[in-house]
């Protein structure tokens, strides 16, 4: 929680470079562990995110570094 009661949620997006979706999906299986890992050990909350909901989350925020009207 932050100020005044609200609930502050920040994404973070990992990738790699791969020669094909056969090498890349378990490597980025382990990193998305390790980095679910760390966190729950910082005792943060974090869950990954499947495609629907990153885009519905992507639709819903300002663009990133743009300005925007709340």
């Amino acid at each position: 929680k932050g100020n005044n009661g609200l609930i502050k949620t920040k994404y973070l997006t990992f990738g790699i470079e791969a020669d094909g979706m056969k090498t890349a999906k378990p490597r980025l299986e382990r990193i998305e562990t390790d980095v679910l890992n760390n966190f729950k050990r910082l005792g943060v909350a974090a869950e990954p995110l499947n495609a629907p909901d990153r885009e519905s989350n992507r639709a819903q925020s300002p663009p990133a570094g743009g300005h925007h009207r709340l």
